[in-house]
């Protein structure tokens, strides 16, 4: 299973998971660092593509053969684009994720689908996580984070 996410099918995928390498992964690694960018890749590929799996077998279906089975790097690059589009507040990295999906979800609604819908919400997950264990537990209000930011840069607050 784990290794299905270094199948290359065909050379685009091999260009795609270079492309999505060094524009999503790269990135990310920056903002969660080494060791959480692979627990989240390896998560990220393995949850949706075991429940998937599991829900297919499950449905009785698999008489009819493997349409639209998953395989390569999409579930590990969409939980990774999920990730850094909640960790870093990107609503540019949000809307490309959200058209793909859509595009996704109209034009071929299979295997891989499914897999990706769950991995956006493995990457949506591990990012709010990460983003609350690195502030300490909760989030700031905005008041905190002006008052936080005028005391770094040495100014009055305006009220006093």
């Amino acid at each position: 299973m784990l290794g299905s996410a270094f199948l290359v099918r065909r050379p685009v995928e091999a260009v795609w998971t270079v492309a999505a390498t060094w524009l999503v992964l790269g990135p990310l690694e920056a903002v969660v660092g080494s060791r959480r960018l692979i627990a989240l890749g390896a998560f990220g590929h393995a949850v949706p593509t075991v429940l998937v799996d599991l829900c297919w077998l499950a449905g009785g279906v698999a008489g009819q053969g493997l349409g639209g089975l998953d395989v390569g790097t999409s579930a590990v690059v969409v939980t990774a684009a999920a990730a850094l589009a909640v960790a870093t507040r990107s609503l540019p990295v949000a809307a490309v994720v959200a058209a793909g999906l859509a595009v996704d979800v109209v034009v071929a609604p299979d295997l891989a689908t499914a897999e990706h819908l769950v991995a956006v919400a493995i990457g949506v997950g591990f990012a709010m996580v990460f983003l609350r264990h690195r502030r300490g537990g909760g989030s700031p209000s905005l008041h905190d984070t002006d008052t936080s930011l005028r005391q770094r840069m040495g100014s009055r607050s305006p009220t006093t």
